[in-house]
């Protein structure tokens, strides 16, 4: 929440962006959003491959019996 109340932080001097809003903000929050994504995007191709599925499904099944 922290990230997404500092894109909307105000220029920081006459150098940082356009309109009211700091492009250096904004630049920050876009970085930590595209490293969110790919993070999740690897977590879920680990958690659909099928191989180590197979094993974690199988641990499941001994653990329930």
């Amino acid at each position: 929440m922290s990230m997404m109340d500092m894109a909307d932080m105000a220029r920081q001097g006459d150098l940082d962006g356009r309109g009211n809003l700091s492009m250096k903000v904004l630049n920050t929050f876009i970085g930590w959003f595209l490293y969110i994504c790919i993070d999740q995007i690897t977590f879920m191709q680990q958690l659909f491959d099928l191989d180590s599925f197979i094993g974690r499904l199988s641990c499941y099944c001994i653990e329930q019996n």
